[in-house]
Order: structure tokens, then sequence, then C-alpha cells
């Protein structure tokens, strides 16, 4: 199962948990063709497509149907963030037994509910604001912000899917111009770090805390122009590079693997010591 992907004509194919929403079309002799496994879409957009537009296209080639996954036992209930180095960008749910392409002009998506209401639920923040607050009186008093870090008041920093949805698609418009995408990625990742999970922090429910604890285990951030792959882990900070069209050169026809990292909660690996002379 690809959980995140890009290939080589800088497509991006990013999975996300869509619990209690996704409708999976049923099984029958007449889609038995074109039916494949949630946990293959992935893989297959990104054999068979370039470009956004011609995802669009093609979505309507394949049923996803509700196969197990035997890794978790169940039917990964899931949506799908499609992107292009044009910035182009849809999400695509499993709705109603049909697979709906929407336009994503924030170019965000968390979890449930559906990718509509989040887009409808960014109008309850809309006077949320990056300028620093002007201070004002109340007869003879005087009232003024704290100090810096006053601009954002408002902004939702829980940790569920329509805060991350409101704080990621508020952090991508006031974000300043990037000189380059090295630039981008760099303030892509500072922008992740308000969305890294620390352990016990946001508990899943009762009875399930300890075979799947809630935590982040691992942050990308995909260059499409440049087609790298930029990853850092719980237990490793660092973060790692892989250059896909050097990769796909030295690999040529076999498949290479390349561990991610430490993800357990109990495991870090710190930096080189800074030699102090």
């Amino acid at each position: 199962m690809l959980i995140d992907g890009l290939n080589d004509q800088g497509l991006n194919v990013g999975l996300f948990y869509f619990p209690g929403y996704a409708q999976y079309a049923e099984a029958t002799p007449e889609n038995s063709a074109k039916g494949m496994a949630p946990a293959q879409v992935t893989a297959w957009i990104l054999s068979n497509c370039a470009t956004v537009a011609e995802v669009k296209e093609k979505i309507g080639d394949i049923a996803l149907l509700p196969v197990v996954l035997d890794l978790i036992g169940i039917v990964p209930d899931l949506h799908i963030k499609v992107q292009d180095p044009t910035g182009a960008c849809i999400t695509i749910e499993p709705r109603g037994g049909e697979l709906k392409a929407y336009d994503n002009p924030v170019r965000v998506l968390t979890n449930a509910p559906e990718f509509p209401w989040h887009l409808t639920n960014l109008n309850t923040y809309v006077t949320v604001s990056a300028d620093y607050p002007a201070g004002k009186n109340i007869g003879d008093l005087k009232l003024a912000p704290f100090g810096m870090g006053a601009g954002a008041f408002g902004l939702p920093g829980d940790f569920s899917p329509p805060s991350r949805f409101v704080r990621m698609a508020f952090f991508l418009q006031v974000a300043e111009p990037q000189e380059t995408s090295g630039h981008a990625v760099g303030t892509m990742f500072h922008f992740l770090n308000n969305f890294d999970i620390p352990p016990g922090s946001a508990l899943p429910p009762a009875g399930v805390s300890e075979k799947y604890p809630d935590y982040t285990s691992w942050t990308v951030v995909s260059d499409l122009a440049k087609k790298q792959y930029h990853w850092k882990t719980f237990g490793n900070q660092n973060v790692r590079m892989i250059d896909l069209a050097q990769a796909l050169k030295a690999a040529g026809d076999k498949k290479v693997t390349v561990e991610m990292g430490p993800q357990d909660r109990d495991t870090f690996t710190p930096s080189p010591m800074v030699e102090v002379k």
C-alpha cells in the first residue's frame, strides 16, 4: 500500500484517513473488471497519470471496492489528495459508491468529514488575520496586545481534522513569496511542525491506545518541480531527501527500498555531535 507517492512527472498522491465517511462501490459483475482495493489506488494513479487533469479524466475508469487490508484487518476508509507541478489540485472521495473529484483551491486535506464540509467551515474563520491587532480604548482604559504573536488570534490549535484543515489553509494563504523551491520546502516543514502530535496529547478511543497510539511518526514534503522527496521521522528529526531522477537512474529496472528511519515513539536518533574546538 502506497500512502504517499511521487512519480517521474511530478504528480503527487497522498492517502488520508476518512473514518466513517468512505462509501465504496459494491462488487458486481459489471464493475469487477475495473474494481480495485483502496490500498491500490495510489499506485494506479501514479502509474497511469502525469497531471491532475488526466486523473480527473481517468478516475471514472476504476471502482474502489471494500477490500480488507490484511495489515490492519479492516477495509481502510480513505480519501485522496492529488497535486501536480502546475499547482492544480483535487480531492477524490468515495461517496455513494462513486469516486467524486473536487477541485481543491486551498491545496489542503486532513481527515473526516467530507471535503466540501471543510471548505464551508472556512467561513467560520474569515476574520482571522495575520496582522498585528490595533489597540483600543474603553473610556480611560487603554488596551493593547501583549506582544508579538498576537496575530492569527482565534486560529484553532487542536489536532482535530477540521482544526488542522483550517490551520494549514491559513498558513498557506499568509505565506511569504518563496525565492526557490528549496526555500518552499523549508517553509513547508516549519508549517508542518505545527501539526506534529506529541505522544499522549491526543489519545485515540478507549481500547485502541496501545495498538494504535496517536502521534506523528513521519512527515514528508514533496518538491514537485525538482521531483525530490523530503522526509523526517519521529525517531530522527534530520530531514533526508531522495532525488527521484537520480534514484530511478541508479535503480535501473529493479525495485529499490530505502528505510525511512526510526518511527517508534521510544526511539530517538540524535544528530552527530558537534565538535567544539
